[in-house]
């Protein structure tokens, strides 16, 4: 099996790579990051320095076979996607039907598109299941909704097997998300800012969980499916967890909350454990502790 990873020296994309690696997978990642700041992806891993918007991407890969491709890559800053949404749209729509049009062309007949539980917007029935209305209210999720979409109606208009998979608050080593800025600031000793009261609830999925769960789609039927523990923890619960580990007792700084934050958070797994075969490896606790363990090597 050869897969085509867009993305795969990110941060979700480096553990999809190992984790493709361990099945004894053939890897090919495409992703703009240069050399020098790839991190530790394998020397068996093919990496083509390269931006999914290239018009020539098809030229460099058209002498290879591919089983199926695993689309990380997109623009991931909400910021960026509020402050400019011509080049949101660019990245990560544009981007999206680029790679589903590559798919085609090199003949892939699996597709699997990383999205995220950001398009259901704050509902209030929890937990969250995959046939609700989708009701995203950034930028940023918009656009996920809209690729989630082109993908869906291109690989049904060619006949490619697809995977949506929408990731929950995805943590763990390389991650820039509310636990890995807890950690960070303990480790250095800072007061960590609440923004709001900390009694929100989210769904914190272990990256290690995420890869596994990318792996697993690509023998799966086609769908969509949430990739979360169906769990909430509430982000004092959390902070907690992690100022335990590092044996500190630094108070969290708590600040005005966000308008775009929901108040509460969790998401249904039970399709995915059964279409995909999967379920979460580690307790919120566990992978807190083995993110702090990366850090402190």
């Amino acid at each position: 099996m050869n897969v085509l990873v867009t993305g795969g020296a990110g941060f979700i994309g480096f553990h999809t790579v190992q984790a493709l690696l361990t099945r004894g997978a053939q890897v090919t990642v495409i992703d703009r990051v240069k050399e020098s700041e790839r991190g530790e992806l394998p020397s068996s891993v093919k990496v083509l320095e390269a931006d999914i918007l290239e018009d020539d991407l098809y030229d460099k890969l058209c002498g290879e076979s591919f089983s199926a491709m695993i689309h990380l890559a997109a623009q991931t800053e909400r910021e960026v996607a509020e402050d400019d949404p011509e080049k949101e749209i660019e990245e990560s729509i544009s981007g999206t039907i680029q790679m589903l049009t590559l798919a085609h062309k090199l003949n892939i007949k699996r597709f699997v598109y990383a999205s995220s539980v950001n398009v259901y917007g704050n509902k209030k029935d929890l937990p969250v299941m995959e046939n609700v209305q989708l009701s995203p209210f950034t930028a940023q999720a918009i656009s996920t909704m809209t690729s989630e979409h082109f993908t869906k109606y291109f690989c049904q208009l060619w006949g490619l097997e697809y995977s949506i998979l929408r990731y929950a608050n995805v943590y763990g080593p390389g991650g820039k998300g509310v636990i890995n800025q807890f950690i960070d600031q303990l480790f250095e000793s800072q007061a960590p800012i609440i923004y709001g009261d900390g009694a929100q609830t989210r769904d914190f999925i272990h990256v290690e969980d995420v890869a596994r769960a990318n792996v697993a789609a690509l023998d799966s039927p086609s769908g969509i499916f949430n990739i979360s523990t169906n769990i909430e923890t509430d982000i004092n619960t959390i902070y907690a967890m992690v100022a335990t580990h590092f044996g500190k007792t630094i108070h969290p700084v708590y600040a005005k909350a966000r308008e775009e934050d929901v108040d509460r958070a969790f998401y249904e797994n039970a399709r995915a454990e059964e279409y995909l075969g999967w379920e979460p490896f580690f307790t919120v606790k566990e992978g807190i502790e083995q993110t702090i363990d990366y850090f402190r090597s």
